[in-house]
């Protein structure tokens, strides 16, 4: 139980970074590339219509439709993604430095 404490800190501090890094390439892919910007928007929004239509109860489609926002699931894509990287970044630093310390 103690080992899962100590984690808490390195897991929020992992996603907190990572929203951050999620954040700095939704802007910069908007002012660099507004061309793939303009299609990820509509992707947004066309996965936006996906669950309304599919996933949600047609009594909380309103909720659904009034929370979720086209910015807000490009801002979750860009953070998973920067997640990702921080995983894969993370666990090559630990097998390398597991391995330099044998």
């Amino acid at each position: 139980m103690l080992q899962v404490i100590r984690r808490i800190p390195l897991v929020m501090s992992q996603v907190f970074v990572a929203m951050v890094i999620g954040h700095v390439a939704l802007i910069y892919v908007f002012f660099n590339h507004a061309d793939q910007a303009r299609m990820l928007q509509k992707g947004a929004k066309q996965v936006k219509e996906w669950i309304i239509t599919y996933l949600s109860p047609t009594a909380y489609n309103h909720f659904v439709d009034l929370l979720l926002e086209e910015r807000t699931l490009l801002f979750m894509f860009f953070t998973v993604l920067a997640r990702l990287a921080l995983a894969i970044v993370w666990e090559a630093t630990v097998g390398l430095w597991s391995l330099a310390r044998r």
